[in-house]
Parts: structure tokens; sequence; C-alpha cells
């Protein structure tokens, strides 16, 4: 059911109030009856909360047992245990279970957009979550390598959500060895420079342009979806989303203060539509940091849905 404000006026009448009788059933399944004499019990559907969590309810796929027949699908959710590489904290090895935990409300049947009125998830793409791959979190070199081949497993990729394993290594390397062209753009960034003058110069080097995450205060979202437009052009596009960009009072575990409040963030990523968008992923998700509400999770879980909506709208041949 949709969220909203609403503004209600109350009639002082002296007329009795009438009764309200709330059916004797939880309305999350519309199918869902209550148990009477003869009945079976149903422990098949019909609960939110009972078998594998996958993200939105999606079926689950094993992509990575070789002795097994896999069934066709168009778009896998992959999701990449891995934090041991980071400079400073620790936790995101738990990001994609927590993604998952916070899609946990959506499902097929219930994810029309109040937006557009369209769904992802009843298009054209059967869309399915392969689990985890299994990285060690021992050895960096090792577990890139297995994520590597955890998308060359049954040709996952031909759209996958979990970056630079997905493009061989780091951005960097992944410029220096042409898997980037000089149409790239980096997007909210806001924390300091190690270095004065060279942090800039490289990202300029690999290929990207900046925004700024107060930009935004100044071009609006119009402007900042105007210039990734404009930057990526006719390119094939992988979008890589730091849940970073988001500001900790939207995305507790983030460090940095200052940045784009979650409708900014959605707002522009529904303003990519028509982009060739081949794959994306969500980044930094560490649910260790999260607050009760489970903010940064149900967070990270829109905007893997507004990723996946991206490519289910302008499907890319490969």
């Amino acid at each position: 059911m949709a969220s909203s404000v609403l503004a209600i006026a109350l009639l002082v009448t002296t007329a009795a109030a009438r009764d309200i009788v709330f059916p004797p059933v939880a309305g999350f399944e519309a199918y869902q009856t209550p148990l009477g004499s003869g009945n079976d019990v149903d422990i098949i559907s019909g609960s939110a909360f009972s078998g594998l969590t996958t993200f939105a309810n999606l079926p689950y796929i094993s992509c990575f047992d070789d002795k097994s027949e896999t069934e066709k699908y168009d778009i896998a959710v992959l999701g990449a245990p891995f934090d041991t590489s980071v400079t400073a904290r620790p936790g995101a090895r738990f990001g994609p279970g927590g993604i998952r935990q916070g899609s946990r409300r959506m499902a097929a049947p219930m994810s029309w957009s109040v937006y557009t009125g369209k769904n992802s998830f009843m298009d054209w793409a059967k869309i399915i979550d392969c689990g985890d791959a299994p990285l060690t979190f021992l050895d960096n070199t090792v577990a890139l390598k297995q994520l590597q081949k955890a998308h060359e497993t049954h040709g996952i990729p031909k759209f996958w959500a979990v970056t630079c394993p997905i493009m061989r290594t780091f951005l960097h390397i992944a410029h220096e060895e042409g898997l980037i062209l000089n149409t790239s753009i980096h997007a909210g960034i806001r924390a300091p420079f190690i270095r004065r003058k060279g942090d800039m110069r490289n990202d300029i080097r690999c290929g990207f342009e900046t925004i700024k995450a107060r930009q935004l205060d100044l071009i609006g979202v119009d402007g900042v979806i105007k210039q990734i437009r404009k930057r990526v052009g006719d390119s094939k596009v992988y979008i890589s989303v730091d849940i970073d960009v988001l500001d900790p009072a939207f995305a507790p575990g983030t460090s940095e203060v200052g940045g784009w409040t979650t409708r900014e963030l959605l707002s522009i990523l529904d303003g990519l539509e028509g982009l060739h968008v081949i794959g994306a992923d969500v980044v930094e998700v560490a649910p260790i940091y999260d607050n009760a509400g489970e903010t940064t999770v149900l967070a990270a879980a829109e905007v893997a849905h507004s990723l996946l909506t991206l490519m289910v709208e302008t499907p890319v041949k490969t």
C-alpha cells in the first residue's frame, strides 16, 4: 500500500458512528482463508516470511552448480560478500543478506510503481536470485578471481546485479586495460582527497567527469540527470551505486556527511531511463552499522529495484 500524508476534515454530528468490522485474516495475500473444519494447512504459499530470503521474493536458482541444468533467465541478482579490501570499517560482506532483508516487502504482484504505473518484475524479463558467490575472506586476490568466475559460470551476465571484478579489476586498471571508455562520470562525490590534486587528475586520466554532492543544490535533480546523460551518451552503461552517496541520515553506515537524500538518488536513477544499462551493483552496504529501523538496507533494496527497472525498460542486446 502506498504511503501518503492525509488531511482529514472531521465533521461533528449527532449521528452515531457506524461499526467498523475488520476481516478475520491478515491482508498480506488475498488468497489466504481462515482455517476451518476439513481444511488442510497450506505450507507452500501465503507467507512473506517462509522459505529462502531472496531479493524481492524472486525465484532462487543455483547458478554455480555445473552438474545441474539451470533454467533460462534474463537478469540475475548475485551477491558478493566481500569487504576485506576496505580502508576503514569492514562489514559489507553481510551487505547482500542485508539488501535481501530490506527487500522482503517487495514481490512481483505488489510492485506497480506509483510514479510510472509499471512493474519491472512482471515485464518481459525473467529475473532470478542466484544467491551469493562463494568468496574467501582470507585472500583478496583469490576472492576477486572467485567473483569473476562466478559471473562466468552458466553465462550469468546477460545482465547481473552485484563493479570491479565484473569488469575484471579496479577502475583505474580497467581503464588501462581498455574496459571502460572516456564517457564515465562520478556523481555525489564529497569525501576529502588523499592527494590534493593527484586524485582528481587520476579520475580525469581514467575518463571520469565529476559531479560533487553539493552541486545538486545549484543545478537540482534534473541538472544532475542531464549532466549524466550528456556524459554517457549512447554508450553501454554499467552503474555502480556506492550507498555512501547517501547522507548518514539516510544510510547510517555512511561515514561522510553532506550526501544526497534517498529520494534524490532514486529520482536521479529514474531519470536515466533509456540508457543502455548492461549491469549494475549496490556496494558498501554494511548492516552492522544500520539502525533498528533498517534504514540503510531498505534504501539499498529500493536502489537495486530502480537499477533492475532501468535494465528492464531498455533491453540491451549482448
